[in-house]
């Protein structure tokens, strides 16, 4: 039976037709999915680079952050190290001081102590609480040393002293410790009033140490005055109104002398100290420019630099790699698709030749 020309003619029309219908199809389908995918591929890598960069930036300044907090932490550090040393020093010298003949130094007719030098010290070079620590110290050894090699009067700095039926109290803790206490307190503040009011430097070192030494004896004497009249008289042998003649020679006196000798060696202590810290502030400048210039072209700064252009050739890469992918996935699906394309014509040619 013979098929009908017309018919058949039809059908490889349709047949035609709905193949190269069906290519198209793909095609665009493949051309859509190469371009989808080219740019999905496009973005993830764009998103990927931003991302990276955001992060290496955020690391970036906490190194920064982190490096400058190290900085801080170590001149602290190196700050409280030096002062701590500067009161060990005035600490060692005081202890020096109350342990050897150093302490009272012969002027004459009277001996004049020199204990309340470093007191003195530490209130101008460090502050009223170093002061006030030191005198702490200046006192309590006054207290024990009355109590373990006791004399006539050391009743009036010892509580725990009788001589002769007089017995110290709570006062003679006062007496002790609490004038000393004062008189690194009273340094502290007399020179940091006359420096910040007069800017004396030198001129205001020596004042506050002249003006707390004689302050300090009054406030000595005038307790024992005060809290042990009567006994402290009885025990040297007077009436209570000689004493008052006796408290004011040992003002006048000793007090002038103690008052000379700690305004002339804290003049002298504070003089040198004053001309390194006028070199300190060099020193720091060349260390923080120095430090500056490494932080910039060397260490820290350097491996940020090599790390971000590591980071930039890397992304570099991965996104050329990705661009290469998706054009060989491109060109393999268009060759598939020509070979697709060519399949109806093939067939129609056969056909026509069993024909």
């Amino acid at each position: 039976m013979k098929k009908d020309p017309t018919t058949t003619r039809g059908m490889k029309s349709d047949s035609s037709t709905g193949n190269h219908s069906s290519t198209g199809n793909h095609s665009v389908a493949t051309k859509n999915s190469s371009t989808g995918n080219h740019s999905v591929a496009t973005k993830n890598s764009s998103t990927g680079n931003h991302s990276r960069t955001g992060s290496h930036s955020v690391a970036s300044n906490h190194s920064n952050h982190t490096t400058a907090s190290n900085q801080m932490t170590n001149q602290e550090r190196a700050k409280k190290t030096r002062r701590l040393t500067m009161f060990a020093m005035f600490l060692t010298l005081e202890l020096l001081l109350i342990f050897t003949p150093l302490g009272f130094v012969p002027l004459g007719a009277i001996n004049a102590t020199t204990l309340h030098i470093p007191v003195i010290l530490a209130g101008i070079l460090m502050g009223p609480l170093e002061g006030a620590a030191l005198g702490f110290v200046f006192g309590l050894s006054s207290l024990i040393r009355n109590t373990v090699a006791p004399n006539l009067t050391s009743f009036v700095f010892s509580p725990f002293i009788t001589i002769s039926g007089f017995s110290g109290n709570g006062w003679s803790v006062w007496i002790a410790i609490g004038p000393r206490i004062l008189l690194g307190l009273l340094a502290a503040w007399i020179f940091r009033f006359l420096n910040k009011r007069f800017k004396l430097g030198t001129v205001a070192a020596g004042i506050s140490a002249g003006l707390s030494t004689f302050l300090h004896t009054i406030m000595v004497m005038g307790s024992i005055y005060v809290f042990f009249g009567s006994e402290y008289a009885a025990a040297q042998n007077m009436t209570r109104s000689a004493l008052l003649g006796l408290i004011g020679t040992v003002i006048s006196v000793n007090g002038v002398a103690e008052l000379i000798l700690a305004a002339v060696v804290v003049m002298a202590v504070y003089a040198v100290t004053s001309v390194r810290k006028a070199k300190a502030p060099h020193n720091t400048v060349r260390e923080a420019l120095s430090e500056g210039s490494s932080a910039k072209f060397g260490g820290s700064g350097s491996g940020s630099a090599e790390t971000a252009k590591t980071a930039e050739t890397a992304e570099t890469a991965e996104t050329a790699e990705t661009a290469k992918t998706a054009e060989t996935a491109k060109t393999a699906k268009t060759a598939k698709t020509g070979k697709t394309a060519e399949t109806p014509e093939t067939t129609a040619e056969t056909t026509r030749k069993k024909k």
